[in-house]
This record gives structure tokens, sequence and C-alpha cells, in this order.
């Protein structure tokens, strides 16, 4: 296990919260895999999902994790935490979700996983829900 495998998370969620989008990529592997079990599940690559991020953030969503649990196992941290997401009209929405990170021997994170129920966020995208 890498020994700062719970440090590597929290900094990577911190850096997402922040909406540090250039900070947040640097954890990940060149080949990492980002995977959000919506539906059949989407996959992304480093560069998708930070683009992913940055629209985000250029449409006004802040995102911000609260209650984080985790639970530290060999080359995997298994976090479970409320994302709550909030528009430029202050609407706030939140669900529960738990993320399955890999972090290789050299402390990149080769692997995220995230269960989400993503219906909950659909208000917050007009384009997306109508």
């Amino acid at each position: 296990m890498y020994p700062r495998a719970n440090e590597v998370v929290s900094d990577w969620f911190e850096a997402a919260a922040k909406s540090d989008w250039e900070q947040w990529k640097t954890f990940l592997s060149s080949d990492a895999e980002i995977i959000q079990h919506i539906g059949d599940g989407i996959n992304f690559t480093p560069d998708e999902m930070q683009q992913w991020g940055k629209g985000l953030t250029a449409s006004g969503i802040s995102v911000r994790y609260e209650n984080q649990r985790r639970t530290i196992c060999s080359h995997v941290v298994i976090e479970q935490h409320l994302v709550v997401m909030s528009n430029a009209s202050r609407q706030v929405v939140s669900a529960e979700a738990c993320v399955l990170v890999t972090i290789s021997d050299d402390g990149y994170i080769t692997r995220a996983e995230e269960y989400i129920d993503s219906n909950a966020f659909l208000s917050l995208f007009p384009d997306v829900s109508s």
C-alpha cells in the first residue's frame, strides 16, 4: 500500500472542491480510468474529466464534499461522502456517493469509480433535465 494514500485522496477531493482542475489532474496517472457508474457507466480519461470539471465551474456550479468517511485497503481507498452541488442561483442539491480510488505504488491515482444517483443533480443542468 502507498503510505500516503489517505493524503492523496484527501488532497484530490480538496482540489475538486476548490475547482482547481489543474491541481486535481496532477494526482492522476496519465492513463488513469475515471468511471462514473451512471446507468451502464461512463468512462473518462484524465483530460476528459478535467474538461468536464472546468465546464462545471464555468457554468457556475460548485461542489463540496461533506461527511467524508474512508476505509484504506491495500492500494484502494474507499470513500463515502455527501456530494453537495450548488449553482449561481443558490439552488443546492446533494446525494450520497461512494468512490473507490486505486493508487499505484508511486502514489498516483490509476482508477476512480464513483457510484452516485446522478438523477439528484438533474435540476442543476437544465439542458439535460428538460
